[in-house]
């Protein structure tokens, strides 16, 4: 009951601390201001963490762990290529619609910043990479892409277009109203591209 109590803490501490650095900026919060967030006092947040760093890593990993296991239940889904790259844009843009100050401190706060450069981080960043690139490399396998293309190039493509439509959104350079249409631009045209014909061979 204990271990229950306290991990119930933890998670509103965390909770909490997505919200100030949604308003205020990593830089701009003190770790006060996720206790009055928080509903809890001061001293309480030391007895979890360390400090604001730990609370910053802490939200990463244990949320993109989270995305991470998503990942890996559409990678083993038996769905085709266009059904699992729906599956994974339409993922991503929905938690930015649910949940939009987790995702802002996900991406701003933390995969834009030098403290993400931790080894450890970098690792499980990496992960998300690694099952893209399994799930082109058997549609190549199976003769669904090109022989020329490079399944991690596409890993990275396709994901950094959904992190860049996500920023704008966040950066409010597009409107709301788009997000429905990226879960669906964003997959037509990696699959099939925007022009009408392709260059000549050379």
């Amino acid at each position: 009951m204990a271990r229950t109590a306290a991990a119930d803490k933890r998670e509103i501490i965390l909770q909490a601390a997505v919200k100030a650095f949604a308003k205020r900026g990593f830089h701009g919060t003190r770790v006060s201001d996720i206790a009055t967030e928080a509903g809890i006092a001061y001293g309480l947040i030391y007895h979890y963490f360390k400090n604001k760093d730990e609370i910053l890593n802490a939200i990463f990993r244990e949320k993109w762990n989270l995305f991470l296991a998503i990942l890996r239940n559409i990678d083993q889904d038996n769905g085709d290529l266009q059904t699992k790259l729906q599956a994974i844009a339409g993922f991503f843009i929905d938690s930015y619609r649910q949940l939009p100050e987790l995702m802002e401190v996900l991406i701003l706060e933390i995969l834009h910043s030098s403290r993400f450069l931790e080894k450890e981080n970098l690792a499980h960043f990496q992960e998300a990479f690694t099952i893209m690139e399994g799930i082109f490399r058997r549609a190549q396998k199976d003769g669904i892409l090109a022989r020329e293309v490079d399944p991690f190039l596409s890993s990275l493509i396709f994901l950094g277009s959904i992190e860049t439509a996500i920023t704008a959104r966040i950066l409010k350079t597009v409107p709301a109203t788009y997000l429905n249409e990226l879960k669906v631009q964003l997959v037509n045209q990696f699959l099939y591209g925007i022009a009408t014909q392709r260059p000549a061979a050379t």
